[in-house]
């Protein structure tokens, strides 16, 4: 995997350096992992486009707030999601029609605009904005940029599309490893973590922020999980995503279309 030039170079010692979002993906299907590795270019579609739109105007908002004090206005928060999209959908590869990706951009506009009337007032005292984090464990190096990291000793991770649950919050491995990447960099571990979780409903974009807290279990549950992966990649074995996953279908797999295992279930 080639690391952006913002991260660290490998430290001495490290034989693996990964990322939650790899572990993630990997757990999820494995064949994903192969292709993306595999796949020279990016590709991408319009709701994960929305996604990294989203996450961008967010970025920029948190870090006025570290920077200044206060937060974007809203129209300066919805232009840099806007902004990203275009840019997202430009440089990659994307699956739908000209139609869905045109469509995609005034969604993005209206999910960067709940952000910032919904959300951002409910983030502040920020001490790091998507700042890129090593964290040191054993022979293996865990990367990652959390959303935000707030003074009170909080960690929260902004998240589009499916709606989040309490139950799936809680067993969160995105949030396990932003426990370990807020330990790495303040030397402390969180006091609360909690995913604001941004999706469509029928009324437009809705909200809802589900708090947690991380203990040593759910650490070293991350950690053997970590492991598996770690083993499982190490020794080229890419397992399909479960059949009925919701995660294994065109909306939300940049690979759908191309991939051996979902061949027959493909409708478009």
């Amino acid at each position: 995997m080639t690391w952006e030039p913002r991260y660290p170079q490998e430290t001495e010692g490290a034989l693996f350096r990964t990322s939650s979002s790899t572990i993630e993906t990997y757990a999820r299907c494995g064949l994903r992992h192969e292709m993306d590795q595999a796949i020279k270019h990016r590709r991408t579609n319009v709701a994960m486009a929305i996604g990294t739109a989203a996450h961008e105007g967010a970025r920029k908002d948190n870090q006025h707030k570290k920077d200044h004090g206060r937060g974007l206005a809203a129209p300066d928060i919805v232009d840099a999601a806007v902004a990203e999209y275009e840019i997202e959908t430009a440089e990659a590869e994307v699956l739908q029609s000209r139609l869905e990706i045109a469509t995609g951009k005034d969604d993005t506009a209206d999910a960067a605009y709940a952000y910032a009337r919904q959300i951002s007032p409910h983030v502040e005292q920020v001490l790091f904005a998507e700042f890129p984090v090593i964290a040191r464990l054993g022979d293996v190096e865990l990367a990652g940029t959390p959303d935000y990291i707030l003074r009170d000793l909080g960690v929260g991770d902004l998240k589009t599309g499916q709606p989040w649950t309490q139950d799936r919050t809680d067993r969160s491995r995105s949030l396990s490893a932003y426990g370990l990447l807020h330990h790495a960099q303040t030397g402390l571990y969180p006091r609360r973590v909690w995913i604001d979780s941004l999706y469509r409903s029928r009324r437009g974009w809705a909200w809802t922020r589900l708090w947690s807290y991380r203990t040593e279990a759910h650490y070293s549950d991350f950690w053997f999980v970590l492991n598996a992966a770690r083993r499982g990649i190490e020794a080229g074995v890419f397992m399909a995503a479960p059949e009925g996953a919701w995660w294994c279908s065109a909306k939300w797999c940049p690979h759908w279309l191309a991939c051996p295992a979902v061949a027959g279930r493909r409708t478009t």
